[in-house]
């Protein structure tokens, strides 16, 4: 089989959800060319996940440029911003691991290609595909509700220098062939009209877009989160519709992941912890907390008598619940990431269950409509047409 190979920039990149996701399908394959983060441990872990990276190279590499140069270019891609207190990080405090942890950060971002803030990004490399999966910190129900109107200086609105970007793509011939957008469902409800303008922007720009709320339990994870995708493709490919994948039961269980508790002292039964992750839902991760959302535990004879400790989530089960692997919260702790960090990173993370099924679709779309899909195949194709044809009436 042949996969459908493709370059990418991967805005917000986070850990780098989107990248595995597609990895995952089996069917594409990407050859990231950029990526633009100002989280320092997001990036880390990016390293980690993707390319490797180890406390190992950081002391074996030898062609590190002076320390005043490192720290310059961390500063130019204005990398440990934080957004909360508007503060720059400060590359320069004195520390006793100073020169380490510089030259570990500046390495990451050469290994991740990664240009920095969004803000000070003149123009991205040429690229087949865009991931943009922006902040949601202004627009989820979670969050303070400033909004992410164009201009407004909030954290969501900068979806709009991702726009920016695709502009100047436009005018130098070099924008992509198909764009992922992603962020809450709270997206079509209180900003309905940002994301109208969003549409209406891509479209101004030469883009057909589709979209859906895609759930991370209806995609073989079990916990409910729901996200918006946006999937664009360029009009000048002249490619058909793009369909979403059709929900299908999840047989993981929350079981699954975490353990039974064996200190009965402050045992959770499982239709409590039902009612605790239903409580969550919708809201964003405390550090090292349990992630909001968990789809329902079946209770029935068998799992009844199970109790679940009161206790945080490892970073692996964190991870695990994204579609992650243990595996991948392992490389990151290795790297002296903090537990509460990689969980804090795994809540901002996109489900990369989901992600891997968009991109069957997409390879369904652009190379084989053949193609069996992992939600096809566990609905039965038959079932699949039907429900296509009744979506196609429905919006003739």
């Amino acid at each position: 089989m042949e996969k459908l190979k493709l370059t990418a920039n991967i805005l917000f990149s986070g850990i780098g959800c989107q990248e595995r996701g597609l990895e995952n399908s089996g069917v594409v394959a990407l050859d990231v060319l950029a990526v633009s983060e100002i989280d320092k441990d997001a990036i880390l872990g990016y390293a980690a996940i993707h390319k490797g990276f180890t406390q190992e190279m950081v002391n074996g590499y030898t062609s590190y440029p002076d320390e005043e140069e490192m720290v310059k270019e961390l500063i130019d891609k204005n990398i440990g911003f934080n957004p909360e207190k508007g503060e720059a990080y400060n590359w320069n405090r004195n520390r006793n691991d100073r020169e380490y942890e510089i030259r570990k950060h500046w390495l990451a971002n050469r290994l991740c290609h990664n240009l920095g803030d969004i803000n000070r990004i003149e123009a991205l490399p040429m690229a087949d595909f865009w991931s943009c999966s922006f902040p949601c910190t202004d627009i989820s129900c979670a969050g303070k509700g400033k909004g992410m109107e164009e201009d407004s200086g909030t954290r969501s609105s900068l979806v709009w220098q991702a726009i920016r970007l695709l502009e100047k793509a436009v005018q130098d011939g070099t924008q992509p062939e198909y764009i992922m957008f992603e962020n809450v469902k709270d997206l079509l409800r209180k900003f309905r009209q940002d994301f109208e303008n969003i549409l209406a922007a891509l479209h101004r720009l030469g883009y057909k877009t589709y979209w859906d709320v895609v759930n991370a339990k209806d995609c073989g994870i079990p916990q409910t989160r729901k996200r918006v995708f946006i999937v664009c493709i360029r009009e000048e490919t002249g490619l058909g519709r793009y369909t979403f994948p059709i929900p299908f039961e999840c047989s993981m269980k929350i079981g699954d992941i975490l353990s039974p508790c064996t200190d009965k002292s402050h045992p959770i039964h499982d239709k409590r912890l039902v009612m605790l992750l239903d409580m969550l839902s919708g809201s964003s991760v405390p550090s090292g907390m349990v992630l909001p959302v968990v789809q329902n535990i079946p209770i029935n004879e068998k799992t009844e008598k199970k109790h679940y400790p009161a206790q945080r989530l490892t970073p692996a089960q964190c991870f695990q619940l994204m579609g992650l692997t243990q595996e991948d919260a392992d490389k990151c702790r290795k790297l002296g990431i903090a537990d509460s960090q990689i969980c804090r990173q795994a809540g901002n993370g996109i489900v990369t269950n989901c992600v891997q099924l968009l991109g069957e679709h997409l390879y369904k779309l652009v190379k084989d409509p053949s193609f069996v899909c992992t939600d096809e195949r566990m609905n039965g194709r038959t079932a699949v047409t039907e429900i296509y044809d009744q979506m196609y009436m429905e919006t003739a």
